[in-house]
């Protein structure tokens, strides 16, 4: 028993019941329906035996015409989603047949029946099949489960004579000539550009023009400043990285990576951007949070943990700030930096932090940073950019990829409301930009060549196509403190990584609108005043190289690789041949590990495995240089089979019951195991008493040892002769329970339920003594409860779970006459108890509060996982997919929580948003139909989930004030089709 609703519907009959104000103006809905406006968006909400249909849902279509003839095996219902019908199945059963017209039980396979046209492999993703087509088809037909040849779509398409029809994704698109622009309907037409703004600009030849909505500007090349439409060498910076002095320097003391609901996030690209214009762009943050709860991990704990640890020290210099000044232009320079002087992150964030600038912050061989903005001050605020800046990666992944580098950020832009109080200090900062999709993968590239040797990858981890060299066995390679990353890169998220990279680039920088090439970048900060003491060079922590290039060397048995890591540090890794069963080996060019193999392992494959002297020993193939070593374990009290290994000995008392006891001849067997998880028993001799496996005793005669089992909820034993069925013999210590005469006695055990009602009664002629005692029946059990009359009525309710046992005395000797016992557990509503029958149990009979009469009220959610049962009451929402729901809830108080009933009309992709305009902190749960908790997000400030994989089905959010009441909370809904 799980999750209840209550849902309240109404026929719209065949009459016209459109609305006729706002959205809904002019909707008639096919006269089949009522037309609803929710956040903005009309859509039908049709009579029963009609559908929502049409690209915008704006017409009701008839149902049942598609369905008559579906059936769903009796195990679904037929419903018709965009005209075509398929099944909505039971539980214990999905989706199944090419039409997705049948349902079969979750044992059978979802494929079962699809052959993907012959050209392709069905897969199932949460038991609904899909097509993997073969190179040169793709996923087709009405249900996507056909594979159809690929067709070029370039035939005949000339790009009006100035272009190149390429295609992208099956689809036909022109890659114009120089001077000329992407035009038509379809994209198909190359169209002469007219002269823009950036027309004869040509940067002084030292940099690009770059359009910045209707105006010109020039991004210059390194070592060259912007002056106007010119790019001038600069001469403003020191010649070297040690004679930098830091002037107005602030330190980002707190960092957010916010999804794209929360205001104020990031840039707007406008029509550059998959959202359009209008709304923020984020997917960077978005594309981590994905990443970080794949690995369970949670990214803003990840960015306080690199803030904390030092990890991440971004500052930003102002140069020339004139603090008395309304306005002004100045240059902000972005740097990258260290905690120094021991200086703590406690300290730092007071804004009393002392900071050593990183070298690789400098362009090479200069005193030049790489990152700066140019800036305007309006009062206290700053606006900075466009320029190109750089961005941290938080070590999402596991231990060894934190702090590893850093990307350009390009187009960044920075603004921020400055406190001049005293020293300089940012309020409100945010820092936006995007990331390239090739410079991430150079990125992964760099950063797995240069920590995951473990890996044994030759080349690139990932090619230009995003194709990802997946290592299966990256755990068991990569067992350093410092390699988590690594097994995470290689192992489980491999082959998700290079599609999710792809799917979430949302900036298309190459104008062709067809691929999207970049992925937004915003983050939130505030900065404290901090101090430049110098320059931190990570080299000096390092094992380095003698000399100046990347070489490779041997000395003795150990190789030597010299390569430059990313922060420019000639770096000397070297690996000990001899360990990995090689010998080290240099030809003059090159130098690598060459093996020689184990002798034990000559004549032997990887893998095998052979017993010596109760021995076993295998070979297999030792780190990425694949020479063969081998492994021995003694197999001491075990024996050594061959091929097998060491192997427990049998123990025939234990078969088949570990952890178990057993009796052999009176004689109490417990059945353990050892630390080899081999059967180790241990006996005891119950000598005058009785071996008694059940309970793991030796007991003392005349007990009820087996007793008879209540195998319903309403069982009866009768018949002529009670001392036939009675043969127990209960030594009973309490008065209250003892019979009225000597003679066999009949055991029952029964198991209660918290809030179920026992009734015992013997119906027969011979008169009864019924009891109930809470135990076994060894040494005179205390009596519960008795019935004394001549019925041997006894009735019982239990507040929790019990296990108890009956005991049936005859009140006069013999026994041998006509007995009918019988035992009922008596469901009944109001017990706070949800039984069989009832879909609800708040433990009252008040109507209207969510559960009446043990049934669940309308817009109510019941939570059936609690004892009573705990209703609430909830506002449904019925999403539209590839729409956003959105609306304002009420206050909440701390402590209490506010209920959402959300129908998913289709399975797709659900984000949900949930905010305070008071700056409270909510959190957010969702349930499922079955009263499990699918998602939580529990941080400060707003909440998101985001790409959560949902099924056409009843959900229920639950929206909590966390430390303070919420004044009022938005709630923001998007349902995406897949």
């Amino acid at each position: 028993m799980g999750l209840a609703f209550g849902t309240l519907s109404a026929g719209c009959g065949d009459t016209n019941t459109t609305s006729e104000k706002g959205e809904c103006a002019g909707v008639v809905c096919s006269e089949h329906g009522l037309c609803v406006s929710k956040g903005g968006v009309a859509f039908c909400d049709c009579a029963d035996g009609y559908q929502a249909s049409g690209a915008d849902f704006l017409t009701c279509s008839e149902s049942t015409a598609v369905c008559a003839t579906i059936d769903c095996s009796n195990h679904g219902t037929c419903v018709v989603n965009r005209s075509l019908p398929f099944c909505d199945c039971d539980d214990g059963f999905h989706v199944a047949g090419d039409e997705l017209s049948d349902c079969q039980p979750n044992t059978v396979d979802a494929c079962q029946g699809i052959t993907c046209s012959n050209y392709g492999t069905c897969t199932s993703n949460q038991a609904v099949p899909f097509c993997d087509c073969d190179d040169g088809f793709r996923a087709g037909g009405p249900y996507y489960l056909e594979c159809l040849a690929v067709t070029n779509p370039c035939t005949d398409q000339t790009c009006s004579d100035h272009g190149l029809c390429v295609v992208v994704s099956d689809t036909a698109f022109c890659d114009c000539d120089d001077g000329y622009e992407l035009t038509g309907a379809e994209l198909l037409a190359c169209t002469l550009i007219a002269a823009g703004p950036c027309a004869d600009v040509t940067c002084s030849e030292h940099g690009e023009c770059v359009v910045d909505g209707q105006s010109a500007f020039c991004s210059c090349d390194q070592g060259f400043v912007a002056d106007g439409l010119e790019c001038l060498a600069d001469s403003s910076w020191p010649a070297n990285p040690e004679d930098y002095q830091g002037q107005d320097v602030v330190y980002a003391a707190t960092l957010s990576l916010p999804d794209m609901q929360s205001m104020p996030c990031c840039f707007d690209f406008g029509e550059r951007s998959k959202n359009g214009t209008g709304a923020q762009d984020n997917a960077y943050a978005t594309l981590l949070r994905t990443m970080a709860n794949l690995a369970s991990l949670n990214v803003d704990d990840l960015v306080n943990q690199d803030l904390e640890n030092g990890g991440l020290v971004l500052l930003f210099d102002h140069r020339g700030l004139d603090a008395p000044a309304s306005s002004q232009v100045l240059p902000v320079v972005q740097l990258e930096g260290a905690f120094a002087n021991t200086t703590t992150y406690a300290e730092a964030s007071a804004g009393t932090g002392q900071f050593a600038v990183l070298k690789n912050t400098f362009l090479p061989g200069t005193g030049q940073p790489r990152s700066v903005f140019p800036a305007e001050r309006d009062g206290n605020d700053l606006m900075g950019g466009p320029t190109t800046s750089r961005v941290s990666l938080p070590g999402f992944f596991g231990t060894g990829l934190s702090g590893s580098g850093w990307l350009a950020l390009q187009e960044a832009r920075l603004s921020a409301e400055l406190d001049l109080s005293g020293d300089v200090a940012y309020q409100h900062a945010t820092i936006s930009g995007y990331v390239e999709l090739d410079d991430l993968r150079q990125f992964f590239n760099e950063i797995i060549a240069e920590r995951c040797a473990c890996l044994g990858i030759e080349g690139d981890f990932f090619s230009d196509t995003w194709s990802a060299q997946c290592v299966s066995d990256a755990a068991t390679l990569c067992e350093g403190e410092d390699e988590g990353a690594c097994v995470n890169f290689g192992g489980p998220y491999c082959s998700l990584l290079g599609a999710m990279l792809q799917s979430s680039a949302d900036i298309d920088i190459d104008g062709d609108s067809s691929t999207y090439e970049a992925l937004s970048f915003g983050a939130r900060f505030t900065a404290v005043p901090g101090e430049i003491v110098g320059l931190y060079d990570p080299c000096t922590t390092r094992t380095l190289c003698t000399g100046d290039s990347e070489t490779t060397f041997c000395q003795d048995s150990v190789l030597h690789v010299c390569q430059i890591d990313s922060d420019g540090c000639l770096v000397d890794r070297f690996t000990d041949c001899a360990a990995l069963s090689s010998t080290c080996e240099d030809d003059g060019s090159t130098a690598q590990c060459v093996c020689f193999d184990a002798p034990e392992c000559e004549g032997r494959d990887e893998g095998e495995l052979w017993c010596d002297d109760n021995t076993a020993s295998f070979c297999h193939a030792n780190g990425p240089t694949g020479c063969l070593t081998y492994e021995t374990e003694p197999c001491e009290a075990r024996s050594c089979a061959p091929a097998f290994g060491c192997e427990c000995n049998p123990v025939s008392e234990c078969d088949g019951l570990a952890e178990e006891y057993t009796c052999d001849n009176n004689t109490l067997v417990w059945c353990g195991t050892d630390e080899f998880g081999c059967y180790e028993p241990s006996y005891q001799d119950c000598e005058t008493l009785i071996c008694d496996a059940t309970v793991g005793l030796c007991v003392p005669a005349g007990s009820c040892l087996q007793p008879f089992a209540m195998t319903s909820d309403d069982m009866r034993l009768s018949g002529e002769d009670f001392s036939a069925l009675a043969s127990d013999t209960v030594e009973m210590g309490d008065p209250s329970c003892t019979p009225g005469a000597p003679g066999p006695e009949l055991a029952i055990s029964v198991s209660l339920l918290p809030g179920q009602t026992l009734v015992v009664t013997e119906l027969g002629d011979m008169a009864a003594t019924v009891a109930l005692i809470a135990e076994r029946c060894y040494e005179e059990p205390s009596c519960l409860l008795s019935g004394t009359d001549d019925e041997g009525a006894l009735v019982y309710q239990t507040l929790s779970n019990r296990d108890l046992i009956v005991v049936v005395y005859p009140s006069q000797s013999g026994g041998a006459s006509d007995f009918d016992v019988h035992l009922m557990i008596d469901p009944q509503c109001g017990n706070g108890t949800p039984d069989e029958g009832e879909a609800c149990d708040d433990g009252n009979f008040i109507a209207a509060d969510g559960c009446t009469d043990c049934n669940v009220d309308p817009n109510t959610f019941c939570d059936l996982n609690t004892s009573p049962t705990a209703c609430h009451r909830a506002e449904p929402i019925a999403l539209v997919p590839n729409v956003e729901t959105a609306l304002i809830g009420g206050p909440i108080e701390f402590g209490t929580q506010y209920y959402y009933i959300i129908t998913m009309p289709i399975a797709g992709v659900l984000d949900v948003f949930v905010d305070s305009s008071n700056g409270g902190d909510p959190d957010i749960f969702l349930f499922d139909s079955s009263s499990n908790l699918v998602l939580e997000s529990a941080s400060l400030g707003s909440e998101a989930i985001t790409n959560l994989p949902v099924l056409a089905d009843d959900y229920v959010l639950r929206v909590d004030a966390y430390g303070a009441p919420l004044e009022d909370h938005f709630v923001s809904l998007l349902l995406t089709s897949t």
